[in-house]
């Protein structure tokens, strides 16, 4: 029996040469060196997988990396989306109400501001009376006093001024309670006037309130003149203007009057039927407002120009 040397999986094994033996150790040799062999210990063997088997295997992991990265990449986006709150649902009584018609809204507020401006006012002509009264009880002692020769001349004197003072504020007080009740009545009266059509030059409207003209004459304040001339030397007397222009009320309540007059008598009167008819015959643009609510003559008078309207602030 020989001995032959032979070297399998790196190591060098000396194995008893015979017919069988030799034949076991030309295998062991030909799966090392066909890679076969997977350990380095002698009479260990594996058998690796055929090469369909392994082409097998690579496909179904190539296919699991691309599943596993379009879900990543899909589901990615929607993590980093940023959460939206939830829309409140506003209840029905949540809701601003906005007026359907901004004229009336503030034909509302203008009236209201001016009625509470007409009620201070008559607060301070309350007060002015009190002192007028009082004034003048004080002016006529000191005139006594002044004829008994117990008084000096100045000291009367002082107190006529201070009477004249107060009567004259008490005259300021009045006409702007007067140009506050045409402001109400205007007011009142401009839901009304924008509810009208559109009125076509020379255009005439009468109305259970009021009474509108359009006239083709351009109309400027210093117009007035021509207006008073008429009416003194038809009536013998002034033509009673309770507004010309823009008034401190008008300032106050921020109503637009610059270009207008107001005159203070009823439309439905002789001197305002006149009036009316003078206007229409000089084409001069006006409104009478017969009243500022039903069955009060309160704010009665006659607008001469454009009609006025709230100011932009």
């Amino acid at each position: 029996m020989q001995v032959r040397n032979a070297r399998v999986g790196g190591f060098h094994v000396s194995v008893a040469k015979s017919t069988e033996s030799s034949a076991v150790v030309d295998e062991l040799e030909k799966n090392h060196s066909q890679g076969r062999w997977r350990s380095g210990v002698v009479g260990t063997r594996k058998r690796v997988a055929p090469p369909v088997a392994r082409i097998g295997f690579k496909l179904c992991t190539i296919l699991a990396v691309l599943v596993f990265t379009v879900v990543s990449l899909s589901v990615t986006p929607a993590r980093a989306q940023v959460k939206r709150p939830a829309r409140k649902r506003h209840t029905q009584s949540e809701k601003t109400v906005s007026p359907s018609n901004p004229v009336v809204q503030s034909k509302a507020d203008l009236i209201k501001a001016a009625t509470e401006h007409k009620t201070n006012l008559e607060k301070e002509l309350a007060l002015l009376d009190e002192v007028i009264s009082r004034l003048t009880a004080e002016v006529e002692k000191k005139k006594s006093l002044l004829a008994l020769g117990i008084l000096a001349k100045r000291e009367l004197e002082s107190s006529e001024q201070a009477l004249a003072l107060a009567r004259g504020q008490r005259v300021t007080r009045q006409s702007e309670v007067a140009a506050t009740d045409n402001l109400i009545t205007e007011a009142t009266a401009a839901e009304q006037i924008a509810r009208l059509k559109p009125m076509p030059m020379g255009g005439y409207l009468t109305t259970a309130t009021l009474i509108r003209y359009i006239g083709p004459t351009q109309w400027v304040l210093s117009d007035v003149s021509k207006v008073e001339s008429f009416f003194a030397g038809r009536f013998g007397h002034q033509l009673p203007i309770s507004a010309m222009g823009q008034t401190p009320v008008h300032d106050r309540l921020g109503f637009d009057h610059h270009e207008s007059v107001d005159v203070a008598v009823h439309p439905d009167s002789v001197e305002g039927q006149i009036l009316i008819a003078y206007l229409r015959n000089a084409g001069i643009s006006f409104i009478a407002f017969r009243q500022a609510v039903a069955g009060s003559a309160t704010g009665a008078h006659i607008h001469i120009g454009l009609p006025s309207h709230r100011l932009i602030r």
